[in-house]
């Protein structure tokens, strides 16, 4: 061991740049193998999850949805026997909550969402129970809790018995559940029983649906009596379809209900597994380069050793020794850059960075850091021990041409994967800006964002208050968040061509105007509309045209026949991840069944001080109200998320292969100039002068990086355009952003490539020769 640090140290330059490559790439590869295992165990809770599945139907010439009434779940269970179990899904409208945490109390005011299910739900995600059981949610009146629910509410106390309210409703706490994991398509602490909501209502399509099989009935086979279910009369019945037009009924597997229900796009984890390699390996390709490039320096005292009796496979172990300690030492530097990382606010880039959730990544590290200081070593240590004594202790020992070649290949896979990363980093960096700065045919600067609940009605007395500041220039309302949802009420309505699917957003009066939307026909919403009977709709020019609506026809809204008074542009109603629907804006008319719990503000002057008087605002007319606040702006910045996240991990990634390349580059000048100091001075004495001698260096390595970026480009535009397919809206492949990578890594190889030769070219040249 003695031996093998002394050696290390003796080559200081190679030691510190082989740190530098090796523990950067050791923190890259544990922070994105953190994502990665998050998203690899998603939905892990689930035993058997190849038996769980999430319903799906598809009319003719229509998109496969995944929102149900009650009636159709009902029957299809009836018609497929293969169903062991399954269970509705939907969220109570209100996310504000009383909890009475004591008798003799008044009840705290919180944030929480209940999901309605059935008791099969429990069986389909595999709950377990700390109090309770399942039986616990069988009565509608009661509703089960999250291990971490109580140890935030109640602490150490047992919370059956206790009292939560959501309006008009109230709950007993009857069960505890452990909590579900971060990482699972179901994300709340509050569950209670469906039990007959909207049973007879065909046009209710707010439900998902869960389905388990049982443990023989394969995928196959579950489809193919899911199709022959929709023969069934009473299925026909509940989707309002005779057999000649019915749906084809399908399923979505567990392991694909996050691209449904996040948007998230499932290639994501074997590109993020990609980069997680690829940058390992660009760091190994760097320490085999050094190593190699090394050997001249090196193998005069390794043959010594030969000479003295040492056997070529102690020489060899002791390399592969030196090897596995340097790698080792990296990975101790690598964990360090990690914390540093963890405690900025750069790790909000990750899901869960926990160290309990993430003893995996660290094992899997250690063991492929051990892996990578042994294969690493050993191409190294057979290339130096490879030559006879005699040879290399005459003096003429020079670097082979398979050597060169094999050192060069890797100097080309260098610039490869570097331009890959920093081609790829720009893309979806572009790609990003255009979802974000995209005209969704609205406006969306300076307008905040208030979540203030299902049940707030105090519409009028708000915005009196607000008025007040001068700095205040309107406010509407909607029922569901505007242009960053990825899902809205879904109404199957007769009409006189049939039945059509609208997703129908519920808004204020002045919500078209105070949005800039722009009408194409008919009239806008009046104050007077909140006073009719049964509301009144605005149709998108897409739904017009889709249904072939006429101007002024009357189809069912949430009550009874319903006018069409105008056609609006389209618009991303919803998250532009999403393509456009055929939508409607709505207004409810004298008899709403909810409330309209988003408020839209727009205000001048100073940010901070507009979201307090805001906040002050709520307080003094709804004290009992929790708002939820935000610009609107940064609602599309959470929306986006994950290529938010995407984003910043591939710009990381490129800086550290830019890092990795260039501690390459410049430790090969650095060896190349040493190794070639009498060519050189050969070539001053015949009249070479610096500037050729810097050409000669730095332009040596323009190959290895026009081949790193020709054989680059046609893997990374199909990367690329692969990774855009999943976008409605989206940019166009440019040509000058390779042209721009392109320039990018080669100038900043020339920079380090001069700076390194410039001594070599300055040295007197007699020094050298003689």
């Amino acid at each position: 061991m003695k031996q093998i640090l002394k050696t290390i140290f003796r080559y200081k330059s190679f030691t510190i740049l082989n740190l530098i490559g090796l523990s950067t790439a050791f923190a890259a590869f544990i922070i994105i193998s953190m994502q990665i295992r998050y998203d690899t165990t998603y939905n892990g809770h689930v035993e058997n999850p190849d038996n769980v599945y999430m319903l799906n139907f598809k009319f003719k010439n229509r998109k496969v949805d995944h929102w149900f009434n009650r009636q159709i779940p009902i029957a299809i269970k009836a018609a497929t026997p293969e169903i062991e179990y399954l269970s509705v899904l939907s969220n109570l409208s209100s996310n504000q909550l009383n909890l009475r945490i004591a008798e003799n109390e008044e009840p705290i005011v919180i944030r929480e969402t209940i999901v309605t299910i059935e008791p099969d739900f429990l069986h389909i995600h595999d709950f377990k129970f700390i109090e309770g059981d399942m039986s616990s949610i069988n009565d509608y009146g009661n509703i089960i809790v999250s291990e971490k629910f109580v140890n935030k509410y109640f602490g150490k106390e047992s919370p059956i018995g206790k009292q939560i309210s959501a309006g008009n409703s109230n709950f007993v706490i009857s069960g505890v559940f452990e909590s579900l994991p971060q990482n699972s398509s179901i994300d709340a602490n509050l569950f209670v029983n469906v039990a007959d909501q909207n049973i007879n209502n065909r046009n209710n399509y707010n439900y998902t649906v869960w389905v388990k099989s049982f443990d023989k009935v394969d995928k196959d086979l579950l489809v193919q009596k899911l199709e022959a279910s929709i023969q069934n009369k009473s299925v026909l019945n509940a989707i309002g379809s005779d057999l000649e037009n019915a749906p084809k009924i399908n399923v979505t597997e567990l392991s694909a209900v996050r691209g449904v229900i996040e948007s998230y796009d499932e290639k994501m984890v074997f590109i993020m597994i990609a980069l997680a390699f690829a940058i390992i390996l660009l760091a190994s390709i760097n320490f085999v380069n050094f190593a190699t490039s090394m050997a001249p320096l090196k193998i005069k005292g390794v043959n010594l050793r030969k000479v003295v009796g040492a056997t070529k496979a102690e020489l060899r172990i002791g390399m592969v020794g030196e090897s596995l300690t340097l790698v080792i030492i990296s990975l101790i530097l690598g964990l360090i850059f990690v914390q540093l990382f963890l405690n900025t606010s750069y790790s909000s880039i990750l899901s869960d960075y926990s160290f309990n959730s993430n003893i995996s990544v660290y094992i899997i590290t250690i063991v492929l850091s051990i892996v990578v200081g042994i294969v690493s070593g050993l191409y190294p240590a057979f290339y130096t021990t490879s030559f006879k004594p005699a040879l290399v202790l005459n003096g003429s020992y020079a670097l082979s041409a398979s050597g060169r070649r094999f050192r060069s290949a890797l100097i080309c896979f260098q610039f490869f994967v570097t331009i890959s990363f920093i081609v790829s980093a720009m893309f979806i960096q572009l790609q990003h800006e255009y979802m974000m700065n995209r005209d969704g045919g609205y406006e969306k600067e300076n307008i905040i964002h208030v979540e203030h609940g299902f049940y707030f009605d105090k519409y009028d007395l708000l915005e009196g208050e607000l008025s007040e500041n001068a700095d205040f220039k309107g406010i509407a309302f909607s029922r569901d968040a505007f242009g960053t949802s990825t899902g809205l009420m879904s109404w199957g309505r007769p009409y006189s061509g049939g039945v059509c699917k609208i997703f129908s957003m519920v808004v204020s009066d002045n919500f078209l105007e105070f949005f800039g939307i722009k009408l194409l026909s008919g009239r806008d919403f009046m104050p007077t509309d909140n006073l009719s009977e049964n509301g009144y709709f605005i149709m998108s020019k897409m739904a017009m045209d889709k249904y072939k609506f006429l101007d002024g026809e009357s189809i069912a809204g949430h009550r009874g026949a319903t006018e069409i008074i105008g056609v609006c542009e389209n618009v991303n109603i919803v998250n532009m991840k999403m393509e456009e629907y055929p939508f409607a804006f709505f207004i409810f008319g004298k008899n709403p069944w909810s409330g309209l719990r988003n408020g839209y503000i727009k205000m001048t002057g100073d940010p901070t001080q507009m979201v307090a008087f805001i906040r002050d605002t709520y307080k003094k007319i709804a004290p009992e109200v929790i708002p939820t606040i935000s610009y609107m702006t940064d609602d599309f910045e959470v929306a986006y998320k994950e290529e938010q996240t995407f984003k910043q991990i591939m710009i990381g990634f490129s800086l550290i292969s830019i890092i990795i390349a260039l501690v390459g580059v410049f430790g090969l000048v650095s060896f190349d100039t040493r190794h070639r100091r009498k060519e050189i001075g050969i070539r001053k004495v015949n009249g070479a002068s610096i500037n050729e001698i810097l050409s000669m260096f730095s332009f040596s390595y323009v190959k290895f990086i026009l081949i790193g970026f020709v054989v680059s480009v046609p893997v990374v535009y199909l990367g690329v355009k692969g990774w855009l397919e999943q976008f409605p809206y989206k940019i166009d492949i440019y040509w000058w952003v390779f042209a721009l990578a392109l320039l990018i890594v080669f100038i900043l190889t020339m920079i380090i490539s001069i700076v390194q030769s410039w001594n070599a070219a300055r040295e007197n040249p007699m020094n050298v020769i003689k």
